[in-house]
């Protein structure tokens, strides 16, 4: 079997291809022990070509557009390029959000807690209410290809 060879580390920012042309930017904000599952901080900015890493120097974690769990395959096959990591990247600014879920029969909600060290680890969930679900992420880990997607939509709304 291939050896999965990790081109990224926690702090490495990347491009996205969109749908409409040009890159999305995301920065990878924690990794499974062994890549594969990511969580990842996302931008409204759109650029024509892959930016330069001082390009993406102001941009903080306040500025996401969404974080999400996704797949890393884009990022080892290459197809979304790593632009690279800040030398003053600080972990602790980037954080493991909650998420909620929603059960889909009786519609009760839940908070999702996962380790701050693993996107991938085993998840806590607490019984919630609206109003503690309001501004979350939904719990949901994404595909390369699917997550492509949701930042085009997102980007194409912003604008």
């Amino acid at each position: 079997m291939a050896r999965w060879k990790i081109n990224y580390e926690e702090g490495s920012y990347f491009a996205v291809p969109l749908k409409q042309g040009g890159f999305g930017i995301g920065v990878v904000a924690r990794m499974a022990p062994r890549g594969r599952a990511l969580l990842g901080y996302f931008f409204a900015n759109h650029f024509a070509d892959v930016p330069m890493l001082k390009e993406l120097a102001t941009f903080r974690p306040s500025d996401a557009i969404t974080v999400q769990i996704f797949g890393d395959l884009g990022l080892v096959n290459g197809e979304w390029p790593v632009i690279g990591k800040p030398h003053d990247w600080n972990r602790d600014e980037w954080k493991m959000p909650v998420f909620y879920r929603q059960e889909p029969i009786m519609g009760m909600l839940f908070l999702v807690e996962y380790p701050d060290d693993n996107p991938n680890g085993l998840s806590i969930e607490t019984k919630a209410t609206t109003e503690q679900v309001i501004g979350l992420e939904k719990d949901c880990a994404h595909g390369y290809k699917s997550m492509s997607g949701l930042l085009s939509r997102l980007i194409a709304a912003c604008v």
